[in-house]
């Protein structure tokens, strides 16, 4: 029995029968990310669309022909495959796979970090400084937020291709003075930010697999503003967890900016305990075990 491997130590089991966790667009996306290179969310199936639309060159779309032959054998010989969003099972489907919802888990932070908000308003991004992740998007809602509300700061965690260009867009935003690019940091050091921010804003213009990032500073009081789109829209309940606007809009993100800045929203800058206590649960790693645990359950042959 395997769980979570990879194709190539799934082809070695036989006929031993295994649950196959999907947890990204691989299978059905060669970049990863389902962007077409206009930025929008690409809705066609893997195939010759990838070629056409400009994702893949000739000799990558050629490449990866073998690569999906397998990766169809793989799900097709799986006894059962779990995706870890609603999101993520609904674009499986439309390519043929059927999956089961399992949420993935996150933890509080261990000791736990008492919530100390920034005396300004201060928001925080984690996360690759890549194209699907949106920080251009925030940098531009950020600098319309700063006109209203001057004291607003702004903290950039994480690494990647884009940072310098980032940094070039911020400069040429006259934000250089109140953004800061903190680069890649240890978990340790993300809870402290965390612990200080009025609220994490993650403006992916993808549909994120899941949310991780969200639900972590859910889990330590923190408000999250993402995204109508993908998993990270099911980890945040508007008004209550967080804010949602709409994927790549810079006008909606930068009034939600300025409801948190301005305590419209969120005047404690922090979430409700027995809220967080709530996502908790919902997305602890226990019950995660128990519903994999219950799959396996399922589909190991009875001895009787």
């Amino acid at each position: 029995f395997a769980l979570y491997l990879s194709p190539s130590a799934i082809f070695a089991l036989g006929d031993i029968p295994y649950v196959l966790l999907i947890s990204d667009y691989k299978c059905i996306c060669p970049l990863g990310h389902r962007l077409l290179p206009d930025n929008s969310v690409c809705h066609h199936p893997v195939g010759i669309a990838c070629l056409r639309s400009g994702c893949l060159s000739p000799p990558h779309w050629l490449r990866d022909q073998l690569r999906y032959r397998r990766m169809d054998e793989v799900t097709r010989r799986a006894a059962a495959i779990v995706s870890t969003s609603d999101s993520l099972r609904g674009s499986l489907a439309q390519q043929g796979i059927d999956s089961r919802r399992v949420y993935l888990f996150s933890s509080p932070p261990d000791p736990p970090l008492p919530r100390q908000p920034d005396h300004n308003p201060l928001f925080l991004f984690v996360g690759r400084l890549d194209i699907e992740k949106g920080v251009d998007t925030l940098l531009r809602a950020f600098a319309i937020c700063h006109e209203s509300v001057p004291e607003a700061r702004l903290r950039i965690v994480g690494r990647g291709e884009l940072r310098f260009s980032l940094e070039r867009l911020t400069n040429s935003l006259g934000m250089q003075d109140c953004v800061k690019f903190c680069g890649w940091q240890e978990p340790r050091e993300i809870n402290r930010e965390l612990s200080h921010a009025w609220a994490l804003v993650a403006p992916s213009r993808w549909p994120e697999p899941f949310g991780v990032v969200a639900l972590d500073a859910i889990f330590r009081g923190v408000p999250a503003i993402v995204p109508a789109l993908g998993g990270l829209a099911e980890t945040v309940e508007h008004g209550v967890t967080g804010l949602v606007f709409p994927a790549d809009d810079v006008k909606v993100l930068s009034e939600q900016l300025i409801n948190v800045a301005t305590g419209r929203c969120f005047p404690e800058h922090s979430l409700d305990p027995a809220r967080v206590a709530q996502v908790q649960d919902l997305y602890s790693r226990d019950l995660h075990i128990t519903k994999i645990r219950a799959i396996m359950h399922e589909i190991i042959p009875s001895k009787t």
